[in-house]
C-alpha cells in the first residue's frame, strides 16, 4: 500500500524496509529503502534542508542568542516527522505502532 506525503514524495513497506518513493517530475520514481523510522526520517530532514540551504537567507541566526544550534533543530524534526508517521502510516515489520 502507498501512502501519498505530498506532490514529490509517497511512502511504501515491504516485509523488511520502508520505501520512500521519490516522483519529482522529470524523472522515473526513485525509491530510498530504510529498515526502521529514524533512517527515514533523518534522510527526509537532510533532504528538506539541502534544498532549503540554497532558498533560505539564515544569516539572522548570527544575531540571535536564543536561536536553537541547527543540530538540535533537525535532531527536533526529525522526532516529530516520526511521532507523525508512527500514528499515520500503517503497521510495517513492528517497528511502527
Amino acid at each position: 500500500m502507498e501512502c501519498k506525503l505530498n506532490n514529490k514524495f509517497a511512502l511504501s513497506s515491504d516485509k523488511y524496509n520502508l520505501i520512500l518513493i521519490d516522483k519529482r517530475k522529470g524523472r522515473n520514481n526513485q525509491n530510498h529503502y530504510f529498515s526502521n523510522l529514524k533512517q527515514l526520517s533523518n534522510f527526509i530532514v537532510d533532504l528538506r534542508a539541502k534544498e532549503c540551504w540554497t532558498k533560505c537567507d539564515i544569516a539572522f541566526c548570527d544575531n540571535s542568542t536564543t536561536t536553537p544550534s541547527y543540530h538540535s533543530a533537525i535532531d527536533k524534526i526529525a522526532k516529530n516527522l516520526e511521532v507523525y508517521f508512527k500514528k499515520n502510516i500503517p503497521n510495517h515489520t513492528g517497528e511502527m505502532q
